[in-house]
């Protein structure tokens, strides 16, 4: 599956459910600026929990099984899930990241995070997409 070649074709209620989805982890981002501090990091812990259903649900329903959108999760949150995605498998994975236009500042957080953890890992490598620079793509071998 390379990158340059790979169709993604998402129907009008899939690309409504996303955007659905994506609304909700916005609006429970927005809720948590008014916790306090342990109330907030438990939230976002379960806007992460929620994000890794989603990605579930669309394994599930689709031929996307390589597939994992991250937008919405903590930076912590991704990297322990892509950590726990790959441990023990072998192929090739794309992680929708963005390109940090909601992240602070604009710097993607999440990609570069990954980008850092995986470029130093044996056995492994990870670059950004060619067709969409808010995807990674991460080989294990």
């Amino acid at each position: 599956m390379s990158d340059s070649r790979r169709t993604v074709v998402e129907s009008p209620a899939f690309l409504q459910a996303k955007k659905t989805h994506l609304a909700e982890i916005a609006r429970l981002y927005e809720e948590a600026k008014t916790m306090s501090r342990a109330d907030r990091l438990d939230h976002r812990a379960q806007i992460n929990k929620k994000v890794i259903r989603w990605n579930e649900m669309v394994r599930n329903n689709s031929n996307l099984k390589n597939y994992y959108d991250l937008h919405g999760m903590t930076e912590m949150g991704a990297l322990w899930y892509v950590k726990r995605m790959v441990e023990g498998t072998v192929g090739e994975f794309e992680l929708e990241t963005g390109r940090g236009n909601h992240s602070i500042r604009g710097i993607p957080r999440i990609k570069n995070r990954l980008m850092e953890e995986f470029e130093r890992r044996p056995r492994c490598s990870i670059e950004v997409s060619s067709v969409n620079k808010g995807v990674l793509i991460l080989r294990v071998w």
